[in-house]
């Protein structure tokens, strides 16, 4: 899933029929279905130009959506088995992570073409950029690890030990920390940008996947597949705070800072849960007609 904070539309990936839902979050209603690519992955989205991206893994392309009129304007042809995606607005750069060959594809926003391609670890999933920083953090499910590049060059700075099975990923680029859920070792990592090196190991129910912030608390949500619940981390305290239940098979998670809402799919439910994210409390349950993806990993060919 993906928030635009410019168009108040929420993005959702249905893995399993080709597609991605819109959502009006003012409305809590679905307004829109977009067909793309096999097996739609995770999204990402430069607010400044108002274009979409999504991963489609089975077609090893990336579907770039207009925000505006919400539909497909390019498809552009990338590595093996594409996932995880994240977008440097300022730079008009878009990052894909590309689990079957274990590299990094980089496009031009503006000419929606590759114009690199860099090695990461074994499997990788999902992938943060710090622009300011000039750094690309991506979680390898295969070996356990974030990988640190140089946004320009692509040259690995440093490997981090993050823990079993690493999903998402999510950047405090102000906050010097990056947090990455582990689904094989029940835990969220907490990456200290500024050395690369693992700050502490925060225990999570079971299936840690998804991960989302609220930029004004700071507070950090956890979706737990296996536990079915969403964890809250407080980072004063660098634990678990609390946590929501009632969700089934929660994957991805997006949070609204300005109304703090928090946004979570459900992929046996087909339903996004809408919570209040200071009490926890269900606001919309968003009937979806496909089955959402957002982090979910899916299975892909190995060969």
């Amino acid at each position: 899933m993906a928030l635009s904070t410019k168009t108040g539309k929420l993005y959702v990936s249905n893995m399993g029929t080709a597609n991605v839902s819109v959502i009006d979050i003012k409305t809590n209603q679905p307004v829109k279905v977009i067909t793309i690519g096999n097996r739609p992955d995770q999204i990402a989205i430069n607010d400044q130009t108002n274009r979409v991206y999504v991963p489609n893994a089975l077609d090893d392309t990336v579907s770039v959506i207009d925000g505006e009129t919400d539909e497909v304007i390019a498809t552009i042809e990338v590595g093996r088995g594409p996932g995880g995606v994240a977008v440097d607005a300022e730079a008009k750069r878009v990052y894909v992570a590309n689990q079957l060959d274990d590299s990094l594809s980089v496009i031009d926003g503006e000419k929606n073409e590759v114009i690199g391609t860099y090695g990461t670890g074994d499997k990788p999933f999902a992938v943060a950029v710090d622009p300011k920083a000039g750094k690309l953090y991506v979680s390898n499910f295969g070996a356990g690890t974030v990988s640190v590049l140089d946004a320009g060059s692509g040259e690995t700075v440093a490997e981090v030990g993050a823990g079993e099975r690493p999903f998402a990923v999510l950047l405090d680029a102000a906050g010097g920390r990056l947090y990455v859920a582990n689904l094989g070792s029940n835990s969220v990592a907490v990456v200290n940008t500024a050395d690369n090196t693992l700050a502490a190991s925060i225990p999570v129910p079971a299936g840690a996947i998804g991960l989302g912030r609220d930029k004004t608390w700071n507070w950090v949500y956890v979706a737990c597949i296996n536990a079915r619940c969403v964890a809250i981390i407080d980072p004063r305290t660098m634990a678990v705070g609390g946590s929501v239940q009632g969700f089934d098979m929660p994957v991805g998670i997006q949070v609204d800072s300005t109304n703090h809402r928090v946004y979570v799919s459900n992929r046996a439910l087909n339903v996004v849960s809408v919570l209040d994210g200071r009490s926890g409390e269900f606001l919309a349950n968003i009937q979806l007609a496909e089955t959402p993806g957002g982090d979910w990993p899916g299975d892909l060919p190995t060969d």
